[in-house]
């Protein structure tokens, strides 16, 4: 009960009643790994990092094989730039569940943040394998074949992104990276 309420209040907007309901729930039910997933997602909103990640280590610790808190916790270690720790967790997930799109793609944005672009691209290339309807990760995978110089490759890669999501919130950068790499590539026959 107090878990369904703490939702409703959650949805609401109503923050300091969803944490007050999500507690009550772990006090009925101490080992209750989604009360504490969750929030693990209300404080990390609430820009209290550390207590974010003491309830997803809990529901991680009531429930090992939740991989739906173990990517809130990589993506929170990804964001403090914690990226061996983010990998790590991600690639539990990965081994857990092989055909997770997400977790292929928040590999990808790890990869991509430490600048190491062909990891980054074999991951997006993955999340997209699995999850095809997925804009974004295309958007990623061109950004990121751009920055190797595989700009043929990039330019299908945001073409596919532009088919799916033409107006999406990546829409003008990815048309400006590929007008760009057209350029580049008009240039480089006129030499």
């Amino acid at each position: 009960l107090y878990f369904n309420l703490a939702g409703v209040y959650d949805k609401q907007g109503n923050t300091e009643k969803a944490i007050k309901h999500y507690q009550l729930s772990t006090r009925y039910n101490p080992r209750f790994a989604y009360a504490y997933n969750n929030l693990g997602l209300i404080y990390e909103k609430m820009g209290e990092k550390t207590q974010a990640e003491k309830n997803y280590l809990k529901a991680l610790k009531y429930s090992p094989n939740y991989d739906y808190a173990r990517l809130n916790l990589g993506t929170l270690y990804a964001e403090q730039g914690r990226y061996s720790q983010a990998k790590s967790l991600y690639k539990t997930v990965i081994a857990h569940q092989p055909e997770n799109a997400w977790a292929h793609l928040y590999l990808g944005n790890v990869y991509f943040r430490e600048h190491h672009y062909n990891e980054a691209i074999t991951a997006y290339q993955e999340s997209i394998r699995l999850n095809p309807k997925y804009a974004t990760a295309y958007y990623l995978l061109a950004v990121s074949l751009a920055k190797v110089g595989r700009s043929d490759e990039a330019v299908t890669a945001g073409m596919n992104y532009i088919h799916l999501s033409p107006n999406g919130s990546f829409a003008l950068d990815i048309k400006k990276l590929i007008v760009s790499l057209r350029l580049q590539h008009v240039r480089a026959q006129s030499k």
